[in-house]
């Protein structure tokens, strides 16, 4: 699939936007959305979202409202069945030149590959 965007809106109403590289997903690919409950996992993401920024400016304190936190998958049909996939994973060979390792399950940031919601 070329590079491009896949959009969702959520139950919240909150448009979420996933853009890919060339070669990312397979033609075909949507997103879905599934939206995450669990108190300790949206603390977890605050926490995570707290320490980043403070990362990048140490003098501030952050003041951070999570407003919804949801699973993103990405389907297509597969033998007339609906099936989850993953985005391809690029990695780096040892001359720079990035690869493609085909379209498997892996944990960690996919590269050419990023979601948010405005």
């Amino acid at each position: 699939m070329e590079a491009g965007s896949l959009e969702a809106l959520s139950g919240g109403n909150l448009l979420y936007t996933a853009s890919f590289e060339d070669g990312t997903f397979f033609e075909g690919t949507f997103m879905k959305l599934v939206p995450i409950e669990e108190e300790a996992v949206l603390e977890e993401a605050k926490a995570h979202l707290e320490k980043e920024y403070r990362s990048k400016d140490s003098e501030e304190q952050p003041e951070l409202t999570v407003l919804e936190a949801v699973d993103i998958s990405f389907y297509r049909l597969i033998d007339g069945e609906e099936r989850e996939v993953q985005p391809k994973k690029r990695e780096e060979s040892r001359d720079s030149s990035a690869k493609d390792a085909g379209d498997e399950r892996s944990s960690g940031r996919e590269e050419g590959f990023t979601a948010c919601a405005p």
